[in-house]
């Protein structure tokens, strides 16, 4: 649900909010409500859930301030319901914001021990603004000049698993529920400590390769800042780290507040769960898995008697539906899947599986399909369904609230399917008819804030249904409905998780998941009396109960050090009845928190206003300095967002800018309206082709450009039209002799030119990239623009045409390592008239470039005709060629760090490479400013290898440094052929 974002302190200084890729829906229709401390912007439709949430954040203030410092200004939360995920995430900046996704948690194991979602994720979130937003000494006085920079938050510099772990203490102790309560991170904790891998304090990164890789800093990192806090104040703990000038002082800080370092906490509770982990060990035994390694998996379900499938992902691979012989033996992938939903078998072939998928640039949605023989037909469209279990059926469903037309891809038979149906902040069970005309979604239960309905499941008559249902105040059960959601009987009933309900022989009996006893069982429930009766245990935890067909045997997963392990059990054990008490403590009464404050229009400019500056130094020209500074501003629902870098030669009168404004709030097109002004200092020749002078050239921009996008987790494609009017004047510089000029020179350098340009550029890619990737995967990408540019006051000849084309594939190859070796091509090619005015550059290294501090920047930008090796801009003209080949292979997976250090290393992998390029002008003319002579299109080359290193600075901003060796294979004679040579820069070069 939540992951605390802060915004990179590295990246922050970018236009944050790239509108393309913002979260929340900037075309919709907000309104914002008003309390003591909160403004809660909320989407159409969701009043509701914002007023709950704005009452919770009050609630969670009151709790969190008598603790900690809170933070200042109002914060803003704003509730949006365009993505199906239950997640959240807060930022000090530019202003203290929270995001929420009006989604409830009805999937996610460690999500799923709540007394009210929004209560949790609006505590959660919270706590990280009282806790990242505190500054004191001289960070507060940093603020003070420069305003809300994100470098000047010492607490932003805390490692993920401090932060989370500080929001998850919090989000327990202040809801009575959550994660700290729950048994699940306990259970994860176990699977390590018995397999040996509990990572060591240092290894806490989010960016860790052991399972549950992003959720590693917090499964290790709540019970850690949980054991330093019983021994002293959060509140002391918080302030010191706020006022520390070096912000990676944990230990120090931790002894200060709690009187033991973070170190010693850690070794005392990893050596607690593992002499509790062995000790169950000893009494329950660990089952044998099926298969082993499952990472994230999820709805295991019979193929007859002999067979199990089930949707799973893991690091190295995407998404996709499994299926393995239940006697054992090879895993084979059957299907692709976007997401790890259920999918559900039906005879002859036929599967109906849900997966989510964009319906727009800004909304994503989980919705039916129907799949045979390696067809794929949607079911459904913008339906929000989830969690399907289908049967076939004849019998009518009366009611309809959405129908779709006729497709080929349909049985002869009706299929009825009982699933989830997400609705704004709730969830209900709903009915869809499948004929070979129409689809027909009926809801059978009523949506409510206070009632969720999950993971439904056909009795093996047809005739009733049973689900999950939770209840406001943490308790859960299993009920039995009819076909009209109807409740016949429900039993199970305790404050814990139940979950993952089938159906035993003749539907008399229902297994199901609960961790009542402290860790997550197996249990049977007899339909007609309610009784329970204990089935299967382990030392860690069982999820999933799937009886077989013939009810001999049952599948489920065992959580292991590598995530899910598929197991089968024996379903005929005679199990030892179980009452309904829980480990987890009993029902809590719960009041629900609203408020009833006013609701108006959302402002959106007065959250885009700046509230920071950073001062900017670059080198200028001659010895000088170009000084300045840059801030930016995004809404809180980005739809506008801006930028601005102003800075001025200490030496020359050469004042300079860069402003970029994008609007997203038509959803699309995007529009992005920019202008700058920028200087440089070239040669000038004089009329008669005989000197050179350098004189100072100001380059004045205006552009605007309108952005379409088409985005499927599968592919994206976009394409941009934009127009660009440039302005061109020249002056001389000092202790130039402009003198000797002709007159005719000095009136053409003093006059201003101008140069329109329209240009059309589109894009699409499908490769993906799994979490151990070397790159993009089993794919391509492939661009393409081309730009008309003309002088106003020229003839049409002058008119100038340039097109340039990009495209690029890549191949994963499976060895048995922990990630693919990958074998990545690129081809690039240009072209444009002689009469233009910049020239295609070939040479020089292509990656990433990062500003490590304000002014200072480190890496290489990306270039379209590179060849490692050689300098940038070796050769150049109007014709441009480039090719270049890489195989990339792991080496090794550290995931270690340095101590204290804000450091991670998480893997090493290798590449070989050979670049090519050249760029010449196949005919010259005196009066071409890039073209005054013809060139030969010779090739420069070069081979080499290269180490990247996947690492994480600030403990886990994930960035990949390369350390390569480039020696050239071939240079034309015009070119001066370089000796064999070392870099290092940072991200891929394609």
């Amino acid at each position: 649900m939540t992951r605390g974002a802060r915004r990179g302190v590295v990246t922050a200084l970018a236009l944050c909010a790239g509108t393309l890729g913002a979260q929340t829906a900037p075309d919709l229709h907000y309104e914002t409500l008003r309390t003591p401390h909160l403004e809660v912007t909320y989407a159409a439709g969701l009043e509701d859930v914002a007023r709950r949430a704005a009452g919770s954040a009050e609630r969670a203030w009151a709790g969190l301030a008598r603790e900690l410092h809170p933070p200042r200004g109002p914060v803003s939360i704003v509730v949006t319901d365009n993505y199906d995920t239950s997640n959240g995430y807060a930022t000090t900046f530019p202003t203290n914001r929270i995001v929420i996704f009006a989604r409830p948690t009805v999937d996610a194991n460690t999500l799923k021990f709540i007394d009210d979602w929004v209560d949790l994720v609006v505590t959660h979130e919270l706590t990280h603004l009282f806790h990242l937003d505190r500054s004191r000494g001289l960070w507060q006085l940093g603020q003070w000049v420069f305003g809300r920079n994100p470098f000047l938050f010492p607490n932003a510099y805390s490692p993920s698993w401090l932060s989370e772990g500080i929001a998850v203490h919090y989000e327990s102790k202040l809801t009575g529920a959550g994660r700290d309560v729950g048994t699940d991170f306990d259970a994860m904790a176990r699977a390590h400590a018995l397999a040996g891998t509990t990572p060591a304090a240092h290894e806490l990164s989010a960016a860790s390769p052991r399972y549950p890789l992003g959720n590693v800093p917090y499964v290790f990192g709540s019970p850690l800042v949980e054991e330093a806090a019983a021994s002293g104040s959060m509140g002391r703990f918080v302030d010191v780290s706020a006022g520390r000038l070096i912000p990676f002082m944990l230990n120090a800080n931790a002894k200060a507040a709690f009187g033991i370092s973070f170190d010693g906490a850690y070794a005392r509770w990893t050596d607690s769960v593992a002499r509790a982990a062995r000790a169950l060990a000893r009494d329950v035994p660990p089952r044998a898995p099926l298969v082993r390694g499952g990472w994230f998996a999820q709805r295991p379900r019979w193929d007859g008697d002999s067979a199990l499938v089930w949707t799973a992902a893991d690091p190295k691979s995407l998404p996709s539906l499994r299926r393995v012989s239940a006697a054992g033996g090879p895993v084979r992938v059957i299907a692709a899947r976007t997401t790890t939903d259920a999918t559900s078998l039906l005879p002859g072939g036929w599967r109906v599986f849900a997966q989510q998928d964009f319906t727009d640039p800004y909304s994503q949605r989980t919705d039916l399909y129907l799949e045979h023989d390696g067809d794929v037909a949607r079911l459904t469209t913008d339906q929000r369904l989830t969690q399907p279990d289908a049967r076939f059926c004849a019998d009518p469903l009366a009611g309809s609230s959405a129908t779709r037309p006729a497709s080929a891809l349909r049985p002869a038979t009706p299929i009825c399917i009982v699933a989830v149906q997400l609705t704004p902040g709730q969830a209900r069970l709903a009915l869809v008819r499948v004929t070979a005309t129409d689809v027909e979604v009926t809801p059978i239960t009523e949506p409510s804030a206070a009632s969720l309905w999950s993971e439904p499941r056909w009795s093996r008559a047809g005739d009733r249904i049973v689900a999950t249902h939770w209840m406001r105040g943490g308790e859960s059960e299993i009920g039995v409905l009819d076909r009209t959601g109807r409740v016949l009987a429900t039993f199970g009933r305790a404050r814990a998780v139940n979950g993952s309900p089938a159906w035993g022989p003749e539907d008399l009996t229902v297994f199901f998941t609960s961790d009542r006893s402290g860790r997550s069982a197996i249990y049977r429930a007899n339909v007609a009396s309610g009784a329970l009766a204990f089935v299967a245990d382990s030392p860690t935890a069982l999820y999933e109960s799937e009886p077989s067909p013939d009810g001999t045997r049952v599948a489920t997963f065992q959580l292991g050090a590598e995530g899910y392990d598929l197991t089968v059990l024996d379903a005929l054990v005679v199990g030892t009845p179980a009452d309904s008490s829980s480990a987890l403590g009993p029902a809590r009464g719960m009041t629900v928190a609203t408020t009833d404050a006013p609701a108006a229009p959302y402002a959106a400019w007065r959250s885009a206003l700046p509230r920071y500056w950073t001062p900017q130094l670059d080198q200028g020209f001659d010895g000088s300095y170009r000084v300045g500074l840059f801030t930016s501003g995004f809404d809180l629902v980005d739809r506008h967002s801006w930028q601005l870098t102003a800075t001025q030669d200490t030496k020359r009168n050469e004042p300079a800018f860069d402003f970029g404004y994008s609007f997203a709030g038509l959803g699309e097109p995007v529009v992005n309206v920019g202008a700058s002004a920028v200087w440089d200092h070239p040669g000038v020749p004089d009329s008669a082709g005989l000197a050179l002078f350098p004189v100072a050239r100001r380059r004045t921009f205006a552009d605007a450009s309108l952005t379409f996008l088409r985005r499927r987790i599968s592919y994206a494609a976009s394409v941009s039209v934009g127009g660009t009017y440039e302005w061109r004047g020249f002056t001389a510089l000092a202790g130039v002799p402009f003198a000797r000029f002709a007159p005719a020179d000095r009136a053409a350098l003093g006059r201003t030119y101008t140069y329109p340009s329209y240009w059309v550029s589109a894009g699409v890619s499908n490769a993906r990239q799994p979490a151990f990737a070397l790159g993009p995967e089993d794919g391509f990408s492939a661009s393409a623009t081309v730009q008309q540019r003309w002088r106003t006051d020229a003839p049409d000849r002058t008119r100038a045409t340039s097109v340039i084309g990009v495209l690029a594939g890549y191949r994963a190859l499976d060895f048995g390592a922990r990630a693919h070796h990958l074998v990545a091509l690129r081809v690039a090619g240009a072209t444009e008239d002689a009469v233009s005015a910049s020239e295609f550059d070939a040479g020089g290294n292509s990656g990433t470039i990062v500003q490590v501090v304000p002014g200072l920047t480190f890496g290489d930008g990306r270039r379209t005709f590179f060849v490692r090796g050689f300098e940038p801009g070796v050769m150049s003209g109007s014709r441009a060629l480039g090719a270049n080949a890489e195989y990339r292979f792991p080496i090794a997976f550290p995931g270690s760090g340095l101590g204290a250090l804000p450091f991670f290393l998480q893997r090493v992998s290798g590449v070989l490479f050979a670049d090519g390029a050249s760029a010449w002008c196949p005919t010259g003319s005196p009066g071409s400013p890039i073209c005054p002579r013809a060139t030969a299109g010779d090739w420069i080359s070069s081979v080499g290898a290269e180490l990247h290193f996947d690492a994480a600075v600030e403990y886990d901003q994930p960035y990949r440094l390369r350390i390569g060796f480039a020696a050239p294979a071939s240079a034309p004679a015009r070119v001066a052929r370089p000796s064999p040579s070392a870099y290092v820069t940072l991200g891929l070069p394609f």
